[in-house]
């Protein structure tokens, strides 16, 4: 979870634009459940 909120951190420093905030968080969030989801089927 620390990394998901890093990266989310990181990539608003980058672009400057706080109005993307709620938008990278979703597209993180969706990122992680599918990668967890993928580990699960296929571990």
């Amino acid at each position: 979870m620390r990394m998901t909120v890093s990266l989310c951190v990181i990539m608003v420093e980058l672009t400057n634009n706080l109005k993307l905030l709620p938008l990278i968080m979703l597209v993180l969030l969706i990122s992680k459940v599918v990668f967890e989801f993928l580990c699960l089927l296929l571990g």
